[in-house]
């Protein structure tokens, strides 16, 4: 079975390494150049060296299955334990150690973008591919496969099922052209529901000076709500990056403003908080993020159409919960779901 699976985030790459294992044909199609969703990566530096985490900057792994494949990827130096040095900022004074609990923290080694990367081995992923919709032929077509997959680009190409991997209000918009034609109503009007907040990411890097001991720090009462020691993560020297994360309050107010006007406002904040030493920075760059994170997650994994003829579902990290791990879920069981229920549907899929 030709599986189509819209968009190269974690939950997507994890459906298709499932379903690929099983010797289903997976093409993953991806509007961004690079791999991971919000597990992304910015290259910095004269040759592009330093790799900077500005989407999420580090994860939970708690779920027992989610925890197994996270400690695989700790045994290939994928990750890493994080989180036991995060300070804290309570609006008005740095403290050495946060109060906030949170067990079982890891991030990358050589960049979140790696992980996808290694996910995505086993499919064929195309980056810069942006779909537009998807078209059913219905049952009584005369071609062989009944699903379309339609680019901006005026590209068509078919799939005998499909799996949409992206924020809600995307996968809404792919969803437009298929609803009239097909029960897909119903998956419509739950998604429909689902909101997002929005968040800024500032990157800087600053030469000459010392690195900072603390992995992070997590912010309260501001605009900023986490700041992420990058050099830290990769063992780097020579020049200290950090990854500034806004609060979602902030993101919201000043989404339409421009982004220059966006980064002096993190930048006077952040060295209220670290000191004026950080505004004489060698490089920076910032980056918007509008949909960083579901506000109501859905109470189901997945969301599967149910038809034999034509499959087609949805899976993210709007289902469950808004954690790396949720979205890695939802793409693990609706894998695993399917591998059973077509793993003999046709000639060309594993028996």
């Amino acid at each position: 079975m030709k599986i189509a699976v819209v968009g190269a985030g974690l939950s997507g790459l994890t459906a298709g390494k499932v379903l690929a294992e099983a010797g289903h044909e997976v093409v993953i199609y991806e509007k961004s150049k690079g791999y991971g969703g919000r597990m992304a990566t910015r290259y910095a530096g004269q040759n592009h060296e330093y790799r900077i985490d500005h989407g999420v900057s580090h994860f939970t792994a708690t779920d027992p299955q989610f925890l197994s494949v996270v400690k695989e990827w700790e045994s290939k130096g994928l990750v890493q334990p994080w989180g036991n040095r995060f300070s804290f900022f309570t609006g008005e004074e740095l403290m050495p150690k946060t109060p906030l609990e949170e067990t079982n923290l890891y991030t990358s080694t050589s960049g979140m973008n790696q992980i996808g990367r290694v996910m995505g081995r086993m499919s064929d992923v195309n980056f810069d591919a942006k779909v537009g919709g998807i078209t059913y032929f219905g049952k009584n077509r005369t071609r062989k496969r009944p699903w379309m997959i339609n680019f901006q680009s005026g590209q068509v190409v078919s799939a005998d099922a499909v799996i949409i991997a992206t924020p809600a209000p995307q996968a809404f918009g792919v969803l437009g052209m298929a609803q009239d034609e097909t029960d897909t109503l119903k998956m419509v009007r739950q998604i429909d529901e689902v909101r997002y907040e929005s968040s800024f990411t500032l990157m800087i890097g600053i030469k000459g000076v010392d690195i900072p001991t603390w992995q992070g720090i997590e912010c309260e009462h501001g605009s900023i709500s986490f700041i992420s020691n990058e050099s830290l993560k990769r063992g780097d020297n020579e020049t200290l990056y950090l990854s500034i994360q806004s609060s979602h309050d902030f993101a919201k107010q000043h989404q339409h403003d421009l982004k220059e006007q966006v980064a002096e406002r993190l930048l006077k904040e952040l060295s209220m908080i670290l000191g004026s030493w950080v505004m004489s920075y060698d490089w920076k760059q910032i980056h918007f993020w509008r949909y960083a994170s579901c506000e109501n997650p859905l109470d189901v994994t997945y969301l599967d159409r149910g038809d034999a003829d034509a499959p087609l579902a949805l899976v993210g990290d709007y289902f469950k919960g808004a954690q790396i791990q949720d979205a890695y879920s939802s793409g693990y069981e609706l894998g695993q779901h399917w591998k059973k229920q077509f793993k003999t549907r046709t000639g060309d899929q594993a028996a």
